[in-house]
């Protein structure tokens, strides 16, 4: 997710239904940007167990969804460096 303030509790929410799924789940929230104006990202990882959630951020042209609550977040170079043009749904 990417945007201000509804993102991180958006993560928790997805990680959360995740776990009630019966699956594994992973947040990280990168907040720092938003105290000098910048955007929020939250990266939510989901996986079958715990063994297939390896690593925080979701890394470079491997997002699979964005959910987008900044439009000018989401079209940034940090954004669009997760994107995949086979994958990525947003």
């Amino acid at each position: 997710g990417v945007g201000g303030t509804g993102v991180t509790t958006t993560a928790s929410i997805l990680a959360m239904a995740a776990h009630v799924d019966g699956r594994s789940a992973s947040v990280v929230d990168m907040t720092g940007l938003a105290q000098k104006g910048g955007a929020v990202f939250s990266h939510v990882r989901i996986g079958e167990t715990e063994e297939t959630v390896i690593g925080g951020r979701v890394p470079g042209a491997r997002a699979h969804v964005l959910i987008a609550c900044d439009l000018l977040a989401a079209a940034g170079a940090d954004a669009l460096s997760l994107y995949a043009k086979d994958r990525t749904v947003a």
